[in-house]
């Protein structure tokens, strides 16, 4: 929502109506309701959207974390991918 609150000729932001009821309220402190005018853009800190603590207690929750250092591997490692023909 932010990035497209930036585009001036922005002319539709895809969404799933389905979730603004049920996923969004679970698992934020946001519900994106569009009125007349489109989407608001959340006021809060950072996107303006807090995650709920309690959506990391959900017992159908399936949660995976990565370790180690977090750095590319292999061709994109290369640095600026869209500089290097044979990489794109």
């Amino acid at each position: 929502m932010h990035l497209g609150a930036h585009i001036p000729n922005l002319f539709f932001v895809e969404s799933v109506r389905a979730f603004y009821r049920s996923y969004f309220g679970v698992l934020s402190d946001y519900t994106p309701l569009p009125d007349e005018n489109g989407f608001g853009v959340p006021q809060g800190a950072g996107i303006g959207v807090r995650l709920n603590a309690s959506a990391l207690q959900r017992a159908d929750l399936l949660r995976e974390v990565s370790s180690g250092a977090g750095l590319a591997v292999g061709k994109r490692a290369m640095g600026d991918h869209w500089s290097v023909e044979n990489i794109r």
